[in-house]
């Protein structure tokens, strides 16, 4: 007869499989059924934070506040956002709802974030659903959706109104994973099943272009789910494939059309070291999310050499992936299918064809990192079996804790445009340029009143990049509001210089000179504008003006007539008494 034991731990369970070998675990780790509910609920404590955040100049300016597309709730207005392009991107779906914000609510930034945190908590109850569904294990699933849901890398995601795409995307994405999974555990083909996956697929599609990694993502799944690879599995991605192509080459063209495909000032060499580093950055802050920013810059150059960490990058990928696939043990399958998973959401995203000012954004993690958080899901279930599982367990804790604490304050930095810029700034000082950061929080503290800290923006900016004509056209701004006439005089003439076709630097300089009398000058500066911009209305109302000045009568009423053909007549038929 077998002694019974005295100890009081509990009776390990040596049954239970993770994918292609046994994985001992603690029997009676049971998730109740309300985890994933808590889960959201404490998400939207930590997020309820970004409600009281302001709209920011960095593109939440031209999505919500300048965007033409918000103007008209018709019919018409809806078709146009579906065949046009605006700053450089295509996503229809994602308009649509900043639309309806601003027909009901207008530019009242607490709806827009509260959209967001909205949508991000309905990600994370889905992500918590596909997990358990792909792995059978709640516990598992627990760990990947409290991470998806609380680490600080996924806070720009959420935060920032203008990546209202990523949620957005990252819904849709993650319920077709689901109805995939749904598809493929039929026992025959289940026509519905797929149609829903195709529907939920080009909802992403029309959320975000980066859900062209569907298709891929989903033969992982078929490698995961151990399906055979015939012909009939890969014609059912044909109809995925076909979607992924044209809105890759939407995409592409979307980006042309904005000026935002660049080359990069690097060697061969150095550009593959940019493009290894982004992964590699990708994986290091999953487990050290410190010094984040809005924009990680392209680094400088010393002696033809980038920093160390970029050459570092080739090899740390490289020892990753080779404990990964050869280290893992019976871990192998998972692994593999986490990273595959990470790097096909991020394929699309990485500076293979450079894009942006950044080798890295924290965003670009947002879906791609469910494949990292699957296995270190898979790790600390496995882990339950030692006699350390209690070291484990505190250590996630602890773990997700600081996320907690991390994603809290990191919220906070979208606070408004100054806040934002001045962290953005802060953390890219060691970048190649970063001299538009500088103008940007100038223009924002411009419209803030702050003259003063705008010029000195303005000239750190003109400092770091000499040719920067727009940054000399706000400074002379900027000085004219100190009183500064010559400095504001020197700076739009510099402006003008630099860009000759540019229309702005002469009329700004004409209405400078007309207000201190100095009409010959300020004639000069209107012709030279509107030989550049010859429909400008208002410039003839105001070269009009000076002409009357001059004593030019006929002149000004002819400039005058011709304010009224190009449709401003402002003021116009008071001024015209002086013409009869």
């Amino acid at each position: 007869m077998q002694a019974k034991s005295k100890s009081n731990k509990p009776p390990v369970q040596a049954s239970l499989i993770i994918n292609d070998g046994p994985v001992t675990t603690a029997e009676g780790m049971q998730i109740p059924r309300w985890m994933p509910l808590a889960i959201v609920v404490l998400t939207a404590v930590v997020y309820l934070k970004s409600v009281s955040n302001n709209l920011t100049n960095f593109d939440d300016d031209f999505y919500i506040n300048k965007n033409p597309f918000l103007r008209d709730l018709s019919a018409k207005g809806i078709a146009s956002i579906f065949t046009s392009f605006y700053n450089g991107n295509y996503h229809p779906f994602t308009t649509l709802t900043y639309l309806f914000e601003f027909n009901f609510f207008g530019e009242a930034p607490m709806i827009y974030h509260l959209v967001n945190v909205l949508l991000h908590l309905g990600c994370v109850f889905a992500v918590y659903k596909f997990t358990e569904q792909l792995t059978g294990k709640a516990f598992v699933a627990a760990v990947v959706s409290v991470l998806f849901a609380l680490h600080p890398m996924h806070v720009e995601s959420v935060a920032w109104v203008s990546e209202r795409k990523d949620v957005m995307y990252g819904l849709f994405y993650v319920l077709a994973l689901r109805s995939y999974l749904s598809f493929i555990e039929s026992p025959a083909f289940n026509a519905k099943k797929y149609v829903a996956v195709v529907a939920l697929f080009i909802a992403a599609l029309f959320s975000k272009s980066a859900a062209v990694t569907f298709p891929l993502v989903l033969l992982a799944i078929d490698y995961y789910k151990g399906r055979q690879f015939n012909s009939k599995l890969l014609l059912e991605k044909v109809p995925l494939l076909l979607l992924s192509l044209v809105m890759g080459i939407v995409n592409i063209k979307a980006q042309e059309s904005a000026g935002a495909i660049i080359s990069l000032p690097y060697s061969i060499m150095n550009n593959i070291f940019i493009f290894t580093s982004g992964p590699a950055f990708y994986i290091f802050r999953l487990f050290v999310p410190f010094q984040l920013s809005l924009l990680h810059g392209f680094p400088a150059v010393h002696d033809g050499l980038l920093p160390v960490q970029y050459y570092l990058s080739l090899p740390f990928l490289l020892l990753v992936v080779f404990l990964g696939i050869r280290k893992a043990g019976h871990y192998r399958k998972v692994v593999i299918f986490g990273l595959l998973f990470f790097i096909i959401c991020l394929s699309v995203m990485l500076q293979l064809i450079p894009v942006g000012a950044a080798f890295a954004s924290e965003r670009y993690t947002y879906i791609a990192y469910i494949g990292l958080f699957l296995i270190m899901g898979e790790l600390l279930y496995g882990a339950l079996a030692s006699k350390y599982r209690q070291h484990y367990l505190t250590a996630f804790a602890a773990f997700v804790a600081l996320c907690c604490v991390l994603t809290f304050n990191r919220i906070g930095v979208w606070k408004d445009s100054e806040v934002l810029l001045t962290d953005l700034i802060n953390s890219n000082q060691d970048v190649a340029d970063i001299s538009y950061y500088y103008w940007l929080r100038g223009t924002d503290r411009v419209a803030n009143g702050q003259v003063k800290g705008a010029v000195a923006d303005f000239s750190q900016a003109i400092s770091q990049k000499p040719d920067f004509a727009e940054a000399y056209d706000n400074r002379a701004v900027a000085f004219a509001q100190t009183g500064n006439v010559e400095g504001a005089i020197q700076d739009f003439t510099k402006a003008a210089a630099i860009n000759p076709a540019n229309p702005q630097p002469f009329y700004n300089r004409a209405s400078l000179k007309a207000s201190t009398g100095n009409f010959p000058g300020a004639l000069e500066d209107y012709t030279a504008f509107l030989s550049r911009a010859p429909r400008n209305g208002k410039a003839y109302v105001d070269r009009g003006m000076v002409k009357l000045s001059m004593q030019d009568t006929s002149g000004a009423c002819e400039d005058w007539n011709k304010a009224t053909t190009f449709g401003n007549d402002e003021g116009v038929p008071f001024m015209q008494q002086f013409c009869k």
